[in-house]
């Protein structure tokens, strides 16, 4: 997130980066859309994620799950939360810009 903040003007000399992560919610397959990633590959996915992405960018995962898990492991993540009633992206990385005070 600190990253693609800072480098919000120059984004485009990284498209077509391909990212792998150990997990991808809906709030960083936003990011990854806006980073302008060429494929992604998570071990784990959500549901809401993998539907995002559909037609923007090609997903890859091992298990796909209804929703990411806060840290402490119950209910859904806040990062997710904050996301799960927008399709805008940029509405979406405001939202999570102010969350995390970036």
């Amino acid at each position: 997130m600190e990253f693609i903040v800072h480098n919000e003007n120059n984004l485009s000399q990284y498209e077509n980066l391909l990212w792998g992560d150990r997990v991808v919610g809906r709030a960083s397959a936003m990011l990854l859309v806006k980073f302008k990633a060429k494929a992604i590959y998570g071990k784990i996915v959500s549901t809401s994620a993998k539907a995002f992405l559909e037609g923007k960018i090609p997903i890859e995962y091992e298990i796909l799950v209804p929703f990411i898990k806060g840290r402490e492991g119950r209910g859904i993540c806040p990062m997710e939360r904050l996301v799960e009633d927008t399709l805008d992206i940029e509405e979406g990385f405001k939202r999570l810009k102010e969350f995390l005070k970036v």
